[in-house]
């Protein structure tokens, strides 16, 4: 064996490395949360960015897991999969606003329920396409491919459900908690305007 060539990384280089991938994927996750804000609302483009840092940090901890390395594909391939979960957020999300006419009320779980079975189908077979196409890489592609397309694959399989199961559910409980406070103030105000005063219930 005849060594051709040695080339080593300072710490620096490494710190400076983390701070432009961790720049790249807030910046990337600030445009995503102003989007859905616009678009929708601003409490779903926070349930949204939970749901995409949820899919990173599984995916990279599983990832070093197998004992792989973090480098600058692998920062690329996590902002592909922020587009990718981000995509399908969106269409869950536009389901709910169209099912509900952007009231969330006493039905909002049904809203939700039934909007996450409307796209169900359509999420199952965008996912499973696309995770058969980057099993192939992983199987084919070779050892340049390896680490990139293992790191899409275990992101989208990720993003897939949490975008249908995790982003939905985060919404519906906070719709629930704001709806259960505001009917407290009201109850509250009531009784108040009674002369009363509100009797303590247990939790």
């Amino acid at each position: 064996v005849k060594i051709l060539s040695v080339e080593t990384i300072a710490p620096e280089i490494g710190g400076e490395f983390r701070g432009i991938a961790f720049k790249t994927i807030l910046v990337a996750s600030i445009c995503i949360l102003a989007y859905i804000g616009y678009r929708f609302r601003l409490m779903m483009g926070v349930m949204a960015v939970v749901a995409l840092v949820h899919d990173l940090f599984l995916s990279v901890g599983l990832f070093t897991l197998f004992g792989r390395q973090i480098n600058i594909d692998i920062v690329s391939a996590l902002l592909i999969i922020l587009g990718y979960s981000v995509n399908d957020t969106i269409v869950v999300f536009d389901r709910i606003r169209e099912l509900s006419g952007g009231n969330f009320g006493r039905n909002f779980r049904e809203v939700v329920d039934q909007a996450v079975n409307l796209s169900l189908n359509r999420t199952i077979n965008t996912g499973g396409t696309t995770l058969i196409t980057i099993g192939a890489m992983i199987l084919f592609g070779g050892k340049g491919l390896a680490d990139f397309a293992l790191i899409l694959f275990i992101g989208i399989l990720f993003g897939t459900y949490s975008s249908t199961f995790v982003a939905s559910a985060l919404a519906y409980d906070w719709v629930s908690y704001r709806s259960r406070k505001l009917e407290k103030e009201k109850e509250a105000a009531r009784l108040a305007g009674r002369g009363g005063a509100p009797v303590a219930r247990p939790a």
